[in-house]
């Protein structure tokens, strides 16, 4: 009799601690449960993306302590939050946490029934945490296909980060390992090498907005590229064409480099697009444009995506077309600003630059 009071103690105490370990939930409906452990006087709000802290979302305690926060359907996708408890910010104990709003987040994924991002190979290839040493000390992350060899001639494609996040960005939120794994596996595309870089640069300068700190720091992201890391791994590796693109702020360097370097980058990849200029009227002042036919380009958004860079993409468009300068169009069906945007993005690139 014991040995079975025992056992249902134990069992009570291990489902209880398994509770514990699911912090964040996402049911049959797409809503978010938050679940955390916290003192009875407690003020509770999420931040996050706007359709998301905006949300009208709940708040309850049961009766072993938990605090509850569960929000109206999500739509699909990657999307950060966290929380704060009486005005101070609170990461879920135990919860993957990623870098994003210059921060570290909380996150969560609204499934798309999609696996081109999933694992499905055994054919795994490497991703590599280097260091630019003889100027920035600047981490990034380069990306080697299963089966590399040094004998062997491979395309580059360089990638750029969004505002607010760093170079890990494209390895954690945007699964770069298994879409280009899947490709490559799946013969879609040849084996090819990936660089991902810090668009960011450390500085001590306070600017005024976004636009400003981009437009004031790319000749040094720029010249960082051209004249260290890519000679650097030319000594490395046999390398043949070279691609570029970012996302959202990253997609104005790519754009920017590119286009200052067609000798160097023959195709131009700009997911959630933006345009940077000191001129108000002309949105190109800082590009050569005398160089925009000498290159092709890919042009992305997300159909939910605010306003501003659907804007962005229209005048792209626009220009491209006016210019005759070829380029492909591309748009992510019910995704917003975020993380399912730029992994499509990246595989409709991949698969159109191949």
């Amino acid at each position: 009799m014991k040995k079975r009071i025992l056992l249902v103690v134990l069992l009570m105490i291990a489902f209880q601690n398994s509770n514990a370990q699911r912090l964040i939930e996402v049911d049959s409906e797409n809503k978010l449960h938050i679940n955390t452990l916290l003192k009875d006087s407690v003020n509770i709000k999420l931040q996050g993306p706007d359709f998301f802290a905006n949300s009208d979302y709940k708040i309850s305690k049961n009766n072993l302590g938990y605090w509850t926060v569960e929000t109206p359907p999500m739509p699909i996708g990657f999307h950060y939050f966290w929380i704060l408890i009486n005005d101070k910010k609170y990461l879920l104990p135990k919860e993957e946490t990623y870098f994003g709003y210059n921060q570290d987040v909380n996150a969560f994924e609204i499934n798309s029934n999609e696996t081109f991002f999933e694992p499905k190979t055994n054919q795994k290839g490497l991703i590599e945490k280097r260091t630019i040493h003889k100027t920035s000390e600047e981490e990034y992350f380069l990306y080697k296909p299963f089966g590399f060899s040094i004998k062997k001639r491979y395309p580059l494609l360089v990638l750029y980060h969004g505002a607010g996040e760093d170079a890990s960005g494209w390895v954690k939120q945007g699964k770069i390992q298994n879409v280009l794994d899947n490709l490559i596996s799946e013969k879609k595309i040849k084996p090819l090498i990936v660089l991902m870089l810090n668009g960011d640069v450390k500085s001590e300068i306070s600017y005024k907005n976004l636009e400003d700190e981009t437009l004031s720091e790319i000749t040094l992201i720029e010249k960082e590229l051209i004249n260290q890391v890519l000679p650097e791994l030319e000594k490395e590796f046999f390398l043949s064409k070279k691609g570029i693109a970012g996302l959202s702020k990253g997609s104005y360097q790519a754009f920017k480099i590119g286009t200052d370097h067609p000798e160097v980058f023959s195709k131009v990849g700009m997911f959630s697009p933006v345009l940077y200029s000191n001129v108000v009227e002309d949105k190109f002042a800082k590009i050569k444009t005398e160089n925009l036919s000498k290159q092709k380009f890919f042009l992305s958004i997300g159909s939910l995506e605010n306003e501003r860079f659907i804007n962005f993409k229209t005048i792209l468009e626009k220009e491209f077309r006016e210019r005759k300068i070829p380029f492909k169009s591309y748009i992510s069906l019910e995704t917003y600003h975020e993380w399912l945007t730029w992994r499509r993005s990246l595989y409709n690139f991949l698969l159109w630059q191949k």
